[in-house]
């Protein structure tokens, strides 16, 4: 049973509140300390951008620079009490640049990229270990992974969970970590998303989640939860780790059974929102007149609204005649092709 920290967008923005977030973390309990390294114009969608929380939160690839060599400097200073580093990319652009400029060899692919595995080769050939975010992910779309990766199970984990507001007790779904053990023969950990405010909920879902099987616990931190910064919710402070981690202490004495839930109706409907938002749809990589044969080379993944065809739709797409004009960026319909 190991600890990751998930900051997110917790630094606001700011390299100095990412600092401290990692010094928060020294002499932990936490394992790792994970951060998520995007830019906004492969993740988002033209239209979305412009008041999107995440290109108010977006740090510059010179802040990120500045930070893995002074993250270097940390793990030189503090070696084995500070936690390491696991890099969340949301796209190929994402982890050529980190892949170049930090020393990090532990990255997690995002659920926005879940079933991309031209991201997901890159990965495997680069990385030490990897995660994969299942949260909004079908059944269908996380069997069609575990195969991909069959041979590469052993560096592989898969976090179950996913983040809403608020996260609902029902929403966390633990007995979902047995099953996709048993699934995918990797590894499953927890990203706990409860409300930390509550002294009760605030380490028991993570408890209940060790009961259930869970190899790992992925927990998002802040500095101030009275701030009110990105995902504050479900974030614990510092002066509240070393009670965090005591409680489930007590948890990771007992035992459990393991689930025999049913698998009908995968994604309640909160995880099924969480899908549509997180998700990239494919879009028009530029403008396409009518009568164009779609090519790989035409499509665009990003978030965006109304989007139809996923990254397992690819094959749909491929050859189709366009039947209207389609905009840049816009996303693909059925409606815009001849059948």
């Amino acid at each position: 049973m190991y600890y990751i920290a998930e900051v997110a967008s917790a630094h606001q923005g700011s390299i100095d509140i990412l600092k401290s977030l990692l010094f928060s973390t020294i002499n932990s309990d936490f394992s790792y300390i994970k951060i998520q390294v995007y830019f906004t114009e492969e993740l988002l969608s033209p239209s979305v951008i412009p008041n999107s929380k995440l290109k108010q939160n977006q740090l510059s690839k010179d802040d990120w620079l500045l930070f893995f060599k002074w993250y270097d400097n940390v793990m030189t200073t503090y070696r084995d009490l500070a936690p390491r580093l696991i890099i969340e990319c949301f796209g190929v652009g994402s982890f050529n640049f980190c892949s170049s400029y930090s020393s990090c060899k532990t990255f997690k692919l995002s659920t926005a990229d879940f079933c991309n595995t031209f991201l997901l080769e890159k990965l495997i050939n680069y990385c030490d270990e990897i995660f994969l975010g299942t949260g909004g992910s079908t059944l269908e779309e996380i069997q069609f992974i575990s195969k991909y990766c069959e041979t590469n199970r052993a560096k592989i984990s898969l976090i179950h969970g996913f983040q809403s507001y608020p996260t609902n007790l029902e929403d966390s779904d633990l007995w979902k970590i047995r099953y996709l053990q048993q699934l995918t023969n990797m590894p499953v950990g927890f990203a706990d998303h409860a409300d930390a405010s509550d002294p009760i909920t605030r380490f028991i879902v993570s408890g209940a989640a060790v009961l259930s099987g869970a190899s790992f616990i992925e927990k998002h931190i802040t500095l101030d939860r009275s701030a009110k910064g990105s995902d504050y919710f479900s974030s614990i402070q510092p002066d509240e780790f070393t009670e965090y981690f005591n409680n489930i202490t007590y948890f990771s004495q007992l035992s459990s059974k393991p689930s025999d839930q049913p698998i009908k109706g995968w994604l309640r409907k909160n995880e099924f929102i969480y899908r549509n938002n997180m998700k990239k749809y494919a879009c028009a990589g530029f403008n396409i007149d009518p009568g164009h044969i779609l090519s790989n080379d035409d499509i665009l993944f990003l978030r965006c609204n109304e989007g139809e065809y996923l990254y397992t739709d690819i094959s749909k797409l491929i050859g189709m005649e366009v039947a209207c004009f389609i905009p840049s960026h816009h996303p693909l319909q059925s409606s815009h092709f001849l059948y």
